[in-house]
């Protein structure tokens, strides 16, 4: 399958392309976003550079590729907060102070495939801000103490992870989430 990986700053994106190491990746830079092409599924990271909110003029290109791509979409963490937003979900800020580097619980609350018949699972969480308010077309299907951690459009295979998938590996759950979701897009 071919994967279009779009770096929103991730300082480590190898970690992340090797969760997709089956598969042949392109990188692209966030810049680059509109240049976007010829993918089977695209994926958007995670990111440090800047906050969503506010910056939604520099954010436009992803969020046009997010509302017209007409293949998959996975977003980790910031992309999961781009896809919130292009969608008109909300966002709130935990504060400097609330950044957690840890293992998060999370509840699934709408099972789904991709998470083998689990009820709960220990993610990776890393972030400063986060999913507030869904809007109708993305539905809540797990979430933490933080808010939402995974979502999907309710037509569209767009998939959201708040968590991530790439960090703590062998103590989480979260790459065989991802990995799942993966291989559902790949047939």
């Amino acid at each position: 399958m071919k994967v279009s990986l779009v770096n929103n700053g991730k300082k480590e994106p190898e970690k992340l392309r090797s969760l997709l190491s089956e598969h042949q990746v392109t990188l692209y830079d966030a810049t680059q976003a509109s240049n976007v092409e010829d993918s089977d599924l695209i994926v958007l990271s995670g990111s440090s550079r800047f906050p969503i909110m506010g910056n939604e003029d520099e954010l436009e290109p992803e969020y046009s590729l997010v509302l017209n791509a007409r293949v998959p979409i996975i977003g980790i963490c910031y992309g999961a907060e781009l896809i919130a937003r292009a969608f008109g979900g909300t966002l709130v800020d935990l504060g400097e102070g609330n950044k957690e580097r840890d293992l998060v619980d999370v509840e699934v609350v709408v099972p789904h495939p991709m998470f083998g018949g689990r009820t709960h699972f220990q993610a990776y969480d890393a972030h400063r801000w986060t999913v507030e308010a869904l809007p109708h077309t993305l539905e809540l299907l797990a979430r933490s103490k933080h808010g939402p951690e995974v979502f999907r459009h309710r037509i569209r295979p767009v998939v959201g992870f708040q968590f991530h998938p790439e960090k703590m590996v062998d103590e989480s759950y979260g790459d065989e989430v991802f990995r799942a979701v993966l291989a559902h897009y790949a047939h």
